[in-house]
């Protein structure tokens, strides 16, 4: 998987580059940070990227020896050797050596280049994700959310919008829909998911509200909806939703065994709507 970010085309060995009049050197300290493929440009057409390539980056060190590739598509980190001389990335790949040209250099940008092929970059801040959540826009329009919506989308049915996968984990995403109004949004996960990496992730942004040994709801922290997860049998799914009204505070007991009976109503209704195939 090493290069991920060039698999828009074979990787390309460069022998060097020519410098362009008055363009000045980059040094590694200028080049130090996270940077994202945006779009790439083959025979003057310009294309954009996969989302899963633009939700990975490259992070550079400012020492000008070492550089961290993530890749979102398979969730991993890769950390390779590298120097920059002359504008040139130079990489070891095994017994052979990678360089790449760099050129229009701004700060904020730059492109790697041969010939007519180009692929540009531009700062990141990109974090490592375990998927992609989707948008908890709730009370958003079809139109809205294909509107916010980077996967690909795959239908559009009675019972609200679909999309494929944005990983090697994600199944697919759905939004539900009710009198033409989002009302909440499922995400398919593979069974292959690590569970302890999966409660980890969510808790990042979430906090635990009750739970049985396969059934778990979840608040986000800024109370503005709610994840429900469970299992069935195409894989994990998560369900997002506006918060869940009618019960107490204290978290108690009983509270937490209502929580977890209201979550497993929504669960098997939005289970039977959603067609994963």
């Amino acid at each position: 998987m090493k290069r991920l970010l060039f698999s828009l085309t074979a990787i390309l060995l460069f022998a060097g580059c020519n410098k362009d009049k008055g363009e000045r050197f980059v040094t590694p300290v200028e080049l130090a940070g996270k940077w994202s493929s945006y779009e790439y440009v083959e025979n003057g057409t310009v294309r954009p990227v996969s989302l899963a390539e633009e939700l990975s980056y490259w992070e550079f060190n400012a020492d000008g020896k070492t550089y961290i590739e993530y890749d979102y598509y398979n969730n991993r980190t890769y950390r390779w050797e590298y120097s920059l001389e002359n504008n040139v990335i130079s990489t070891p790949d095994g017994s052979e050596t990678l360089r790449w040209p760099i050129s229009n250099f701004t700060g904020d940008a730059f492109t790697l280049q041969s010939g007519n092929y180009r692929i540009r970059f531009r700062r990141s801040q990109n974090q490592q994700m375990l998927f992609l959540a989707p948008s908890v826009n709730f009370g958003a329009t079809a139109a809205q959310i294909k509107q916010e919506e980077r996967r690909t989308f795959i239908r559009e049915d009675e019972n609200g919008l679909g999309y494929g996968g944005s990983n090697a984990i994600e199944q697919g995403v759905a939004y539900l829909l009710e009198n033409g109004r989002m009302n909440s949004a499922a995400l398919l996960l593979s069974l292959s998911v690590d569970p302890k990496e999966l409660v980890d992730f969510l808790q990042i942004d979430c906090k635990v509200l009750g739970q049985t040994e396969d059934f778990l709801v979840f608040e986000s922290r800024d109370a503005k909806y709610q994840v429900i997860l469970g299992v069935e049998a195409s894989g994990v799914m998560l369900v997002y939703i506006e918060p869940l009204t009618g019960r107490s505070k204290t978290g108690d007991a009983d509270d937490r065994a209502c929580i977890i009976e209201q979550g497993r109503r929504i669960f098997e209704d939005i289970k039977r709507r959603v067609d994963w195939e």
